[in-house]
């Protein structure tokens, strides 16, 4: 699980953090599901994509059927920063992902880290 601050949601400003912490640190995914974000429709990230070859998936946005396990994660990220309400969000972050990497997950009894 990873999760990037970013200043704005702007193409660029996308295309810029997912080629930084992602494809530099992983390297390239055959496969990105996008939603509706008109972001991730910017002629910036198509190009990104497609040098990349990265297959891209459309879903409906907000649609727990097409991306539910995405959406569980994000509420679950967004409630466990928000017990840390004395902190700023980004410097809890890191902490909140530590936790949610090692934590034993219930269905196999593995963590994701």
């Amino acid at each position: 699980m990873e999760a990037i601050p970013l200043d704005n949601i702007s193409a660029d400003t996308v295309a810029r953090a997912f080629y930084n912490n992602c494809v530099a640190r992983f390297g390239t995914p055959h496969k990105f599901i996008i939603d509706s974000g008109t972001q991730f429709r910017s002629e910036t990230l198509q190009l990104l994509f497609k040098i990349c070859g990265i297959k891209l998936q459309h879903i409906i946005a907000y649609q727990p059927v097409c991306n539910g396990k995405a959406e569980s994660l994000h509420r679950t990220l967004k409630t466990a920063v928000k017990c840390h309400n004395n902190l700023s969000w980004i410097d809890t972050l890191q902490t909140v992902l530590l936790g949610l990497r090692t934590a034993i997950q219930e269905d196999n009894n593995h963590s994701i880290a």
